[in-house]
């Protein structure tokens, strides 16, 4: 008479627990549902709604986890379009040049196919590696580079005369200010020498044949400015310079619009600021670096 009714209970009492869980873990069910209907291109959030407050915090993380996939992947494809359109109009230029060369019976005017072909595959080259400069230099990419005590100055001795034998060829006196006593920032080296760099290569390539391009650092805040004497960039595209592939309209130099776009990458993830005015004496650019206080 008494074991009966207990039997009851417990039965009883398992049916309305098996409902309750069951009820409880419809959400998650319907959120595991929704996350296998997804396609892989869906990098959207996922919904809360109907979904249990101590499951929340899970739905928030997976949230944060599809946001930075997105931020990742997003960069990813823009580097690949950017890549595949930069990349295709030299390709197609070489190999038409090598065709031509291909084509010459005689081996002299082979040679000067050949040879004729030599300055795309240089383009190229740079090209290529700006971009995977550019890639490096993405904030995702590069949010792990660790930042140390840098000397401007050294920096600058380093690398200003690496371009010595470079700026003749124009005619262009290159020349270097630097400071009595070191001008230290928290730096990554690798990518300060890139900054300059991609400065320089932008200063000899528009400054006027016979001009002069100084590199030159300022305490107070710590900066490292390159001035040149290029045509005068109007300010309302001073901005735009900075921008990936920008062109000033009438520029005939070779270029890939990708240089400038490097050097504000790097600046940013330093804390610096980039920027862009009229040179003292009134004639060119002068472009520079202001880095926080180390």
């Amino acid at each position: 008479s008494v074991l009966l009714p207990q039997l009851l209970l417990i039965l009883i009492a398992g049916v309305v627990v098996w409902h309750g869980v069951v009820r409880g873990l419809a959400p998650l069910e319907r959120l595991q549902r929704a996350l296998g209907r997804r396609s892989h291109v869906d990098r959207g959030p996922v919904s809360a709604e109907g979904v249990p407050g101590e499951v929340r915090p899970l739905v928030s993380s997976i949230n944060e986890l599809l946001a930075r996939l997105d931020r990742a992947l997003t960069l990813q494809e823009r580097f690949v379009a950017d890549a595949a359109h930069q990349l295709k109009t030299p390709i197609a230029a070489l190999r038409t040049q090598l065709d031509v060369a291909l084509r010459e019976a005689e081996p002299a005017r082979m040679r000067e196919a050949v040879e004729a072909a030599y300055p795309g595959l240089e383009r190229l080259s740079r090209l290529a590696s700006q971009l995977l400069t550019l890639a490096r230099n993405e904030p995702e990419a590069a949010a792990q580079v660790k930042l140390v005590p840098t000397d401007l100055n050294a920096l600058g001795l380093e690398v200003a005369p690496q371009w010595v034998p470079e700026a003749p060829k124009r005619g262009i006196d290159l020349g270097f200010e630097g400071r009595d006593a070191p001008v230290v920032v928290r730096a990554d080296a690798s990518r300060l020498r890139e900054l300059l760099d991609n400065l320089l290569d932008n200063a000899v390539r528009y400054s006027r044949a016979g001009g002069r391009i100084t590199v030159r650092i300022l305490a107070d805040p710590a900066t490292l400015e390159v001035s040149d004497d290029g045509p005068s960039i109007p300010p309302e595209e001073r901005e735009r310079v900075f921008e990936r592939f920008h062109r000033l309209l009438g520029t005939s130099r070779d270029g890939s619009g990708l240089g400038l776009s490097i050097a504000r990458e790097i600046a940013r993830l330093h804390g610096a600021s980039i920027a862009l005015r009229d040179d003292a004496d009134g004639v060119g650019n002068a472009f520079s670096v202001a880095f926080p206080a180390a």
